[in-house]
């Protein structure tokens, strides 16, 4: 499936925070969420359909040493394995257009 992808926006924050099982139960993430929203760094996936309810985001910034890193991109539970999370990192690729970007993993990220 193909999805839409857009810069964030402040009435997102509370369907991301829905879409992120961390953020629901640790405040940390949620202001790491308002966070980037506020400063223009994360950008969201919607459905063709309904453009205004995310499914997933990303957020890229210059946080690591200067250098471009997507430190977050999150995919609700019943929408990973459709290529959201690719083509979020894509745009955020698109976006920065930078000759390196680096991001990391966790052991939540299984």
């Amino acid at each position: 499936m193909n999805w839409q992808i857009r810069q964030a926006v402040l009435s997102d924050i509370e369907w991301l925070v829905r879409v992120d099982p961390i953020a629901a139960k640790d405040h940390g993430r949620r202001v790491q969420i308002e966070r980037a929203v506020g400063t223009g760094e994360c950008w969201v996936a919607c459905g063709t359909k309904d453009p205004s309810v995310p499914i997933g985001y990303g957020c890229l910034d210059k946080s690591f040493f200067g250098e471009w890193f997507i430190p977050l991109v999150v995919v609700s539970n019943v929408h990973r394995r459709s290529g959201a999370g690719r083509q979020i990192v894509a745009h955020l690729e698109h976006c920065s257009s930078a000759r390196k970007i680096f991001t990391s993993t966790n052991t939540s990220n299984t």
